[in-house]
């Protein structure tokens, strides 16, 4: 890989990753509040809710992003420029359409949803309320994904912290006044969660509009560029639409099948809990913990690792367009080094801290709730690897492959959740070993065929030993450190110190195990103030 191509990369991936964290961050603040002010049963609803937004979302606009970032970025590196401001309009229309349709289902159909699936009529509230962010968010991603396949990620980053700022605002003050208003109701939990997703969708708007403004400046330079464009023959409209469907089906349905676990998880929960006798209050509750509490914990890391295997597609498809398979193993090479190097101690970490953080963030300081944490932290690792390969293999044109391996993984998800419902006493961590499963099978399937198809090698020793082996040095030392820091001071001052310990402790055991080198370094954000940062301690 040239290097003014791997710096890019990582420089793009890094922007993504750093502004990913931000995002999570707010995201956490804002769930704090919030979750205080609805409980545990508010936050079911609220969860309940966005799992139906989460369905439609995939549907009209997951792939959006990915597909368009992917097909703009193959036509600009033909320099087919025209072609490129064609899939954008062609992605619009799709995403106009299948966003509108959507839209109106759920806010129509709220009242059979919450009946059918869930079995509380209650959650139709919310999913009113959450209904039009799937039209906004369909035209969102669409205008995002142009702006990854121009190969550059400010765009979509400054639209996302702009969005999530706005929804954190908007959720807590809709949230604490909906409850306010709707004290007397027995329907309270209901409408405060309403006043939650309220701001999902003022974040959503407000970032298409930035974004859109953004595009307006750059549509000069689009179209002068265009007009450099000298090919004779361009796309038609109706071929363009074929290869975005083309593109955006078998990552839709991939998608589809693996988000429905969250679905299926949460329909199968209530009906068996209630089949069981478990008060609708109870079991809403449980999962609000399950949802609001571990998921959410977990899929801020997830956020991040995915972030960097958006930023990687236009990198890998440019490479694949040329036919350049080596460049193509090397950037797959760092992409899952970089992932795990994330993803491994925030498993650790997750699985000692997770219960002082829970009951510094939630004031949650209950065994059940620490124990799911101990015990299902390795989903960030599982979802990182799952979705990191599911994306290489669709990168590469192998598109249907990742919904076939999807189809069997959710087959066997769904049996073992239900086996682990209806026969253990604790819905809780049933609820978390189907989470795990699905992960797992995916995984085992994908690196078959990447294996098969493009004989990929991971080095496991740098990729996943040595970030697993640092991991534990520094899961080791952070738990006894806590413990020692809880004795002399409060849990937020300990669990502060410890976290920031835990990441120097992760860092400088890859770098005496000499995992990160110095040329890897220098293309991090401030990289050579770390590199003499690290030379001056005589580290490096």
């Amino acid at each position: 890989m040239n290097s003014k191509s791997k710096d890019n990369f990582i420089v793009q991936g890094s922007i993504l990753a750093f502004t990913s964290i931000l995002v999570r961050l707010i995201g956490l603040a804002y769930r704090i509040p919030m979750t205080r002010t609805l409980g545990d049963e508010g936050m079911g609803y609220y969860d309940y809710a966005f799992e139906v937004y989460n369905m439609a979302f995939i549907i009209s606009s997951y792939a959006m992003p990915m597909a368009v970032s992917k097909l703009v970025a193959d036509r600009c590196a033909r320099k087919e420029y025209r072609n490129s401001l064609k899939i954008l309009k062609g992605a619009l229309l799709i995403a106009l359409v299948l966003g509108g349709l959507l839209t109106a289902a759920v806010l129509f159909g709220a009242d059979l949803i919450a009946v059918k699936v869930y079995a509380n009529p209650y959650v139709a509230i919310p999913l009113r309320v959450i209904a039009p962010t799937i039209l906004i968010c369909a035209v969102l991603g669409v205008l995002r994904g142009f702006f990854q396949g121009k190969k550059t990620m400010v765009p979509t980053a400054v639209s996302q912290l702009l969005e999530q700022i706005v929804n954190a605002v908007v959720s807590v003050v809709a949230a604490t006044l909906l409850v306010r208003a709707h004290s007397a109701s027995e329907k309270i939990s209901a409408y405060g969660a309403a006043g939650g997703v309220l701001g999902t969708g003022s974040g959503a708007a407000f970032a298409l509009v930035f974004i859109i403004f953004i595009f307006a400046l750059n549509l000069p330079a689009l179209r002068r560029q265009a007009s450099k464009d000298k090919k004779e023959d361009t796309e038609s409209y109706l071929s363009i639409l074929y290869v975005i469907f083309g593109t955006i089906l078998p990552v839709t349905l991939s998608q589809v099948l693996v988000r429905s676990n969250g679905l299926i998880a949460a329909s199968m929960y209530n009906h068996v809990m209630a089949s069981k006798g478990i008060s609708r209050e109870a079991f809403t509750s449980t999962y609000g913990i399950y949802s609001s509490k571990y998921l959410v914990l977990c899929n801020i890391v997830t956020g991040i690792t995915s972030a960097i295997t958006i930023a990687m597609v236009p990198s890998i498809v440019s490479s694949h367009s040329v036919g350049n398979m080596s460049e193509v193993k090397q950037k797959i090479s760092s992409a899952m080094k970089f992932n795990l190097i994330i993803s491994m101690p925030s498993f650790v970490g997750l699985a000692v801290l997770g219960g002082p953080i829970l009951k510094l963030l939630f004031n949650d300081g209950s065994t059940d709730a620490a124990f799911v944490m101990f015990i299902g932290s390795i989903a960030v690792v599982l979802y990182t690897v799952s979705v990191l390969f599911n994306t290489i293999i669709q990168s590469i044109y192998k598109m249907m492959i990742p919904v076939y391996h999807s189809a069997v993984a959710i087959a066997i998800d769904v049996i073992v959740l239900y086996v682990c419902l209806k026969f253990t006493g604790n819905g809780l961590v049933s609820l978390v070993a189907g989470n795990l499963t699905l992960p797992v099978v995916v995984i085992i399937l994908n690196y078959i065929t990447l294996k098969k198809d493009i004989n990929l090698k991971i080095n496991w020793l740098k990729a996943v030993i040595i970030p697993a082996v640092s991991s534990l040095i520094m899961g080791l030392i952070i738990l006894l450190l806590y413990k020692g820091l809880l004795k002399v001071t409060g849990n937020t001052i300990a669990l502060f110190v410890t976290i920031m310990a835990g990441v120097i402790i992760f860092f400088l055991c890859l770098i005496l195990f000499k995992d990160i080198k110095e040329d890897e370094l220098y293309q991090l954000p401030k990289g050579a103030t770390i590199v003499r940062l690290l030379k001056k301690l005589h580290v490096m």
